[in-house]
């Protein structure tokens, strides 16, 4: 899987064929590809993924505006406004103070991501890119352009074509590299078969940069990228790709650590909003406990906790509470 997380996972069929992965790890965009082999390690099979259950949309009616709504607002704009005032009276660099910032923006030149779609380690040994070999194009198939690559030889011979990548080991009498396109596992004979005016990158990788991929890339490994909206899709039996939805990567809320001394608390703490956590885990019982630092303004302070079950279920519940000062 390619994405915010990158990663190989490997998991064995049961009785009936079937699979499953952990996804709950998973946080945002993320494009899996499965690839099956039977028991001699063959793609003679097809990988059919089940379809994904979806929760039903939950109705959201929205309540009237209440009667004191103008004056939560005007309360919100005050607390605002003495809150800027405390930053400004202790504010220990009154450099980064700014009363007005004008910003103009203008579109920078489009830069080519370095990593290719599908590319699930850090750096090539090797990186070949097509657009550099004049006349790429009119070669006879994609196995000419390795030539163009140090250290691997290449056999062009149509009944029985064969790359060799030099300066790597071989695994049970075999030379042949790990055959990568656009992060799928395939053959030489789809990578001869590549329209080379599809093909954008081509990287190899040796020895150390190979190891991510086990025993299989102890040859070496060839990676070939497609272009970007390129029409035309290389498919191998046993392969099958599925973009997945993972989590959403919250972002850290601001919370002050007064247990730990700094110059900074000698500053009112007028906070309008004291804790948030996305992920709070309950324990067996269904229970769970959340500490946070209040804040120096006698007032009420409104709580509320949503959640949702592993079988889908949601719930919420608000909460008030008090703040008071210690003699």
């Amino acid at each position: 899987y390619t994405g915010d997380v990158q990663g190989i996972a490997m998991a064995a069929v049961n009785e009936e064929g079937r699979f499953s992965f952990d996804g709950s790890g998973l946080h945002g965009d993320v494009q899996m590809i499965f690839q099956g082999r039977n028991k001699k390690g063959k793609p003679y099979v097809d990988v059919v993924l089940d379809s994904i259950w979806q929760p039903a949309s939950i109705g959201w009616v929205l309540s009237a505006i209440e009667p004191d709504f103008n004056e939560k607002v005007e309360r919100f704009l005050a607390a605002s406004k003495s809150r800027r005032e405390a930053d400004l009276a202790y504010n220990f660099d009154p450099d980064k103070v700014l009363d007005e910032v004008i910003i103009r923006g203008r579109k920078l030149p489009e830069e080519r991501e370095d990593r290719r779609r599908g590319q699930i380690y850090s750096a090539p040994s090797n990186r070949l890119e097509v657009a550099d070999i004049p006349g790429a194009e009119d070669l006879q198939n994609p196995l000419y352009l390795l030539y163009r690559i140090p250290g691997v030889q290449v056999n062009p011979d149509p009944f029985n074509p064969s790359i060799l990548i030099r300066g790597v080991g071989t695994i049970m009498g075999s030379t042949a590299p790990l055959i990568l396109i656009d992060g799928m596992v395939t053959d030489i004979q789809a990578f001869i078969n590549t329209p080379i005016s599809t093909i954008e990158t081509i990287d190899v990788l040796k020895g150390a940069r190979a190891s991510m991929f086990g025993s299989r890339g102890s040859n070496g490994v060839i990676a070939v990228y497609t272009k970007e909206g390129s029409t035309t899709t290389v498919q191998s039996r046993g392969i099958t790709r599925f973009p997945f939805k993972g989590f959403y990567q919250a972002r850290e809320f601001y919370a002050p650590k007064y247990d730990q001394e700094s110059e900074e608390h000698i500053k009112p703490d007028l906070r309008a909003s004291l804790y948030w956590n996305p992920e709070v885990r309950t324990d067996s019982l269904g229970q769970a406990t959340v500490e946070f630092f209040n804040a120096d303004k006698i007032t009420t302070f409104r709580a509320n906790a949503q959640g949702a079950s592993a079988e889908g279920q949601v719930g919420a519940v608000d909460y008030s509470f008090k703040s008071s000062r210690q003699n």
